[in-house]
């Protein structure tokens, strides 16, 4: 063991000069970062994720693994030559020090922890009486709470779900059997219990869905004398779809839908690994069946950044389902601090995965309906004091204290936590689905978003700087929705901004406040800007495209339809990258298996990019480094690299001359 430390080590020392390749949502987290995760047990000590590039060789997959004599414990994703591995590394290596060395393998595109996982509830209230749905009710239902959610009006309505509509519950598994969530349960109609997988998706006997956490067919493993087990999976799959109207317990959102239980979630929590099996589960099953699927429900949270992970939900936009997920429990800004999965983005790619056309995530506080519960000492209303918020990475808040939903055994219980409140907008989505059959995912969030309901508390914690409004679909709070907007006009366009002028209609008055939507290239709509009180918004784009825009007007937490559209093609300036780096010279070190590398710098560089190739393999990029100088560790003796790097600003050179050396 103190030979491969030592071996290890000099290969650290060796690659200090090569700065790991940057997640593109984030910076990597770093090697104290990584330590301290294990430490907390927030992250696997053993257990890590390797992505590797395309194309590259079993061979080459096994030498990279050798570098840390890790083993692989299994494959979680291969798509064509592209594979992404659950990997376990040997006693007595560090987490931070595997991450470091695999990363600089020309065969890996990133390596990162098996983060660990919980759920996104707080303690159990045993004083919630019966009847007390508060988070169902809107301000004109009976019983009636102003900052309940308005499903009760859409049921008024007669809205009550369909099943045709899907969403996914990764959690903890579902007690399936339950009085109240039987009906409403899926199952797989292309699937049979015969320990064969007729469906060809990889699992056998799927049924119901899939345990990640226990890689079985059982969702469901409590029993009478363990009704803790998948309790939190229940009473989230209750606040979505609880069978209504049937005389017995609770009603969900939805009286009607299919949810498909994705547990990963076990009596440890969960994992990385297995929260990846369980998006791409569902997004497959949409795939493969043209199921519809609309949303899944996130109630879970820790860890740091993860790219496998990101990919995956990226993977789940392009299939057009929403990824609804809890903000947290921290009370943090998670504006300032990141708060995964609810701070994903999916239209930011990845070194691995193209951004979708828009961002499925929907990011959910934790609303107060009475200040009963300690968590409420600001009434009615209020963000919960656990919530965690942010104006930007935020979106909305729905009621998540004293929140009463099923639970195992035909039982029922109140539950606190964003937790409690993600599942009040997923099953909103699912309720818009069943309403507007022929909606998008893009159509739905901007429905969800759209519609929020202007609440104090909110503004400056939420994007929206309000809370879920089902009611606000029926122009139910503060009387009939208002008119929209109309003559809605691109004024201008000078570099990156858009100026946008419209006029308000005629029941327009010092209360309306206007949200803005906007869609680039085809894609689907999101809101970029909400409760603004002018008629004119200036818009900052990200990139060159044709960017279209709708603006709807807000009165009373009712929104308007939307205004005609307005449309401008933007080309933002780019600024010119800077001149490639000269003077390029590889040679090989006194020290075995590394070759040293120098060069010219370029004026205004932020840093450089080396590329690698031998006989046998093209060029690909190895690493960053932030001066004029590296060192490649790790080579094979006896062969020959040949290299160029590029630099590095608000856009990338050309490349460097080219100069080889032979490794000794």
């Amino acid at each position: 063991m103190k030979k491969y430390a030592s071996a290890l080590a000099a290969v650290l020392l060796a690659l200090s000069a090569v700065v790991a390749p940057t997640h593109a949502q984030r910076p990597a987290d770093s090697a104290a970062d990584v330590a301290q995760a294990v430490a907390d047990g927030r992250a696997s000590a053993t257990e890590l994720l390797i992505q590797f590039r395309p194309g590259v060789s079993a061979d080459d997959q096994r030498n990279a693994r050798g570098w840390v004599n890790a083993q692989r414990k299994e494959l979680l994703r291969g798509r064509g030559t592209v594979e992404l591995e659950l990997a376990v590394i040997p006693p007595g290596l560090s987490m931070a020090d595997a991450i470091a060395v695999l990363t600089q393998h020309p065969a890996v595109a990133f390596a990162e922890p098996n983060w660990i996982y919980t759920h996104h509830d707080t303690s159990n209230d045993p004083h919630f009486t019966d009847g007390s749905l508060w988070g169902m009710y809107g301000a004109d239902t009976a019983p009636a709470n102003a900052f309940g959610s308005g499903a009760a009006t859409a049921w008024e309505n007669v809205e009550t779900g369909s099943s045709s509509v899907l969403v996914g519950v990764i959690d903890e598994g579902i007690n399936y059997n339950h009085e109240d969530l039987a009906a409403n349960i899926w199952t797989n109609p292309y699937e049979q219990v015969d320990g064969v997988d007729n469906d060809g998706n990889g699992y056998v006997d799927d049924v119901r869905g899939w345990d990640f956490a226990n890689n079985d067919s059982s969702v469901y493993d409590g029993s009478s004398k363990r009704l803790s087990i998948d309790a939190h999976g229940t009473h989230v799959s209750g606040t979505i779809g609880a069978v209504g109207g049937n005389g017995i317990g609770v009603a969900g959102v939805n009286w009607n839908v299919r949810i498909i239980s994705a547990k990963f979630l076990g009596t440890n929590g969960g994992t990385t690994a297995n929260a990846i099996k369980a998006v791409d589960y569902l997004t497959d099953l949409k795939l493969l069946h043209d199921l519809n699927i609309v949303a899944t429900n996130n109630s879970w949270g820790g860890g740091g950044y993860s790219q496998a992970l990101h990919d995956a939900i990226i993977r789940g936009a392009k299939a057009g389902i929403l990824f609804i997920a809890a903000a947290g429990n921290s009370t943090t800004n998670n504006d300032t601090t990141n708060s995964y999965p609810s701070n994903y983005n999916t239209t930011i790619g990845t070194g691995t995965e193209s951004a979708a056309g828009f961002d499925a995530v929907i990011a959910v506080a934790a609303l107060c309906g009475s200040s009963a519960s300690s968590y409420c000492s600001g009434g009615a209303g209020t963000l919960a004091s656990f919530s965690s918020y942010g104006a930007t990475t935020v979106d909305l808040a729905a009621p998540g204290v004293s929140v009463y939903s099923t639970t195992p055994g035909n039982r029922y219980s109140s539950y606190n936590g964003t937790s409690m409140a993600t599942p009040h907008v997923t099953g909103a989505a699912a309720l818009y689905a069943s309403m507007y059959a022929d909606s998008n995912a893009g159509e739905i969030k901007q429905a969800i978003l759209g519609s929020t309901a202007p609440t104090a508390s909110l503004v400056g914690k939420t994007a929206t700087g309000g809370r879920l409004n089902i009611a606000g679909w029926f122009g139910s709070i503060g009387g009939p929705a208002p008119d929209a907007p109309t003559s809605l006009s691109v004024l201008s366009v000078s570099g990156a901004d858009v100026s946008l002028d419209w006029d308000a209609a005629a029941d327009a008055d010092s209360s309306t406040t206007f949200n803005v939507l906007r869609k680039l290239n085809g894609g689907s709509y999101s809101t970029i800007a909400s409760g603004v009180s002018d008629t004119d918004y200036l818009d900052t784009v990200p990139a060159s495209g044709t960017y279209c825009y709708v603006v709807q007007a807000m009165k009373g937490g009712s929104s308007s339809g939307n205004s005609n559209e307005a449309c401008a093609g933007v080309t933002v300036p780019v600024t010119p990258a800077p001149a490639a780096p000269t003077n390029l010279v590889a040679q090989a070190m006194t020290a075995k298996k590394q070759i040293g590398l120098s060069w010219t710098g370029s004026a205004g560089a932020a840093g450089y990019r080396i590329y690698r190739k031998t006989a046998t393999t093209s060029f690909a990029y190895i690493g960053s480094a932030s001066g004029t100088s590296a060192v490649n560790s790790g080579l094979n003796s006896g062969v020959m690299y040949t290299y160029y790097v590029t630099a590095m600003g608000t856009a990338e050179s050309g490349p460097s001359n080219e100069s080889s050396a032979t490794a000794r």
